[in-house]
C-alpha cells in the first residue's frame, strides 16, 4: 500500500553541480544533492496508511447464485402462468461499502479511481466525514443496472483515492482490492408466488427470482 500526503507546495532549488565553491565540505554536499535525484518527500505530517481502504475490507468474492421459481400472475380477471430458471451473482460480503482513510487526515471529499486487469478504468466520488475517518455514503463495487455502474472487476483493481478539503488535494494514496470468482451456490428450494403484475410472468423479469433469492438468504 502507498501512501502519499500532500501538503503545501513548498519547492526548495537545487544547487547545479557544476557551481564552484572553495569549500571542500559545501563543495562534498552539493555534489551529493546532485546526484541524488530521487524525488523528495512531501513535506507535513506523515498519517498511518495502516486500514485504508473499505470499511468490509478489501477481499471480496464474487458468487454466482442459481435456483428455480414458478408464479401465477392474475391481471384483470385473467392468469397466466410462468416458470424462471434464475440466476445472479452477488459480491460477498457487501457489494456496497465506505471508504475508510488514514487517520487524522481533514477532508470533506474523497475521490476514488480503479484500474481493472484489462486496463479499463471507473470513478466515483463522495462526502468524507474527516470526524469519523470514513466516506459519508457508501460506494457500489458490484451492481451493474442501466443507472449504475461497479467500481471493481474481477482479479486485483488497483484504486487509488484522493482526498480533498474544500477542493484542495490534503492526501492521496493506493491500495488494491482484489474480487475473486467463487464457486456457484444452488438454491434448495423452488417456490411458487401469486402476483397481481402481468410483467412477473414474462420473459426477463427479475423481480420474482430477486424475492426467491432474498428469502432463502442468497442459496446459503
Amino acid at each position: 500500500m502507498v501512501l502519499r500526503i500532500l501538503a503545501a507546495s513548498l519547492f526548495l532549488s537545487v544547487p547545479s553541480a557544476r557551481a564552484f565553491d572553495a569549500s571542500a565540505a559545501l563543495k562534498t554536499a552539493r555534489t551529493a544533492v546532485a546526484e541524488d535525484r530521487s524525488p523528495a518527500p512531501p513535506s507535513g505530517p506523515v498519517f498511518d496508511s495502516a486500514g485504508v481502504g473499505f470499511d468490509a475490507g478489501n477481499e471480496f468474492d464474487a458468487t454466482p447464485l442459481y435456483g428455480e421459481v414458478s408464479v401465477t400472475c392474475f391481471d384483470n380477471g385473467r392468469s397466466e402462468f410462468a416458470s424462471f430458471r434464475c440466476r445472479d451473482e452477488i459480491l460477498e460480503p457487501f457489494d456496497h461499502v465506505r471508504f475508510t482513510g488514514p487517520a487524522g487526515v481533514d477532508a470533506d471529499a474523497v475521490e476514488l479511481s480503479a484500474r481493472w486487469e484489462n486496463g479499463k478504468t471507473r470513478s466515483k466520488k463522495g462526502g468524507y466525514d474527516a470526524d469519523l475517518g470514513r466516506s459519508s455514503g457508501h460506494f457500489n463495487l458490484w451492481i451493474a443496472t442501466l443507472l449504475q455502474r461497479p467500481l471493481l472487476d474481477y482479479g486485483a483493481n488497483a484504486v487509488h483515492f484522493v482526498m480533498k478539503k474544500g477542493g484542495s488535494r490534503v492526501a492521496e494514496g493506493d491500495f488494491t482490492a482484489t474480487v475473486r470468482k467463487a464457486p456457484r451456490r444452488e438454491c434448495r428450494y423452488r417456490p411458487h408466488y401469486t402476483s397481481h403484475n402481468a410483467n412477473d410472468c414474462r420473459a426477463g423479469s427479475t423481480s420474482v427470482c430477486g424475492r426467491m433469492f432474498r428469502e432463502q438468504s442468497y442459496c446459503r
